[in-house]
């Protein structure tokens, strides 16, 4: 399921920033699916909401770990596209 994608997705953003120092940036490759069910769970979202998120092929989506939790720095960017 949706709900289920997205869990797993985010069980490793937080596995994969806890093995990594705090200052480091690291890049994590996905499909737009898991990206925006990861978002969906990270904001503790329903759904519902999953159609109104836009991640575009190639957009950059930072998210920031910080003090146990997550912050959207950007969604679907693309302006590198251009």
């Amino acid at each position: 399921s949706l709900n289920e994608v997205g869990e797993r997705l985010v069980n490793q953003l937080e596995r994969i920033s806890r093995e990594n120092k705090q200052d480091e940036a690291v890049l994590v490759g996905s499909h737009s699916v898991a990206i925006k069910a990861a978002i969906l769970r990270v904001f503790d979202l329903k759904g519902r909401y999953y159609g109104k998120l836009e991640q575009g092929n190639a957009a950059l989506t930072i998210l920031r770990y910080e003090g146990g939790e997550f912050v959207l720095d950007t969604m679907n960017d693309t302006s590198h596209l251009e």
